[in-house]
């Protein structure tokens, strides 16, 4: 009887994953990415680069009404640049639903969180100034995607390279 209760309490632990605790942060030290948003009923894609001086250099290559267009963002202002026309904006003039504007505050509300896990899935549910998302990551912490159900927008992040990381 002890042996079978043995058994059953090691399968329990196996079942449940206890006694791993690991605890997973989500990385947010990006270098480049590529990044699919689906924005209502609109997709776009844009290739990333995070600057040396914390800027964030991103260049539209979906849809081809917009490839080419090209925006520099920091924590205060975005600059865009499309076929010769520049416009410099203060990043609060930007409507908080703009998917630069959410990415910015998902990425600021996650750093140093841990993810949680269900099954095979790592996720970290939150609200990011009172907008709700959910966002998925590798068992490594590594983004995936972030999901804004609600308001119909979904971000996917694909050729993710971290720094002091190999590409993704």
């Amino acid at each position: 009887m002890k042996r079978f209760s043995a058994i059953i309490l090691c399968f329990t632990f196996m079942l449940c994953g206890c006694g791993t605790g690991k605890k997973i942060k989500v990385k947010t030290d990006f270098l480049s990415f590529g990044c699919n948003i689906d924005y209502k009923d609109d997709k776009y894609s844009l290739d990333v680069t995070i600057l040396e001086n914390g800027e964030m250099d991103c260049f539209v290559t979906a849809p081809q009404t917009l490839v080419g267009m090209r925006c520099i963002v920091d924590d205060k202002r975005v600059k865009i640049d499309y076929m010769g026309i520049e416009i410099e904006k203060k990043l609060s003039e930007i409507p908080f639903g703009s998917a630069v504007s959410l990415f910015y505050a998902v990425m600021d509300d996650v750093s140093g969180k841990t993810l949680d896990r269900r099954g095979d899935n790592y996720y970290l549910s939150g609200r990011a100034n009172g907008i709700e998302y959910t966002l998925f990551a590798t068992e490594e912490g590594i983004p995936v995607s972030i999901s804004f159900e609600k308001e119909k927008i979904f971000m996917e992040f694909v050729k993710l390279t971290l720094v002091n990381a190999k590409e993704k």
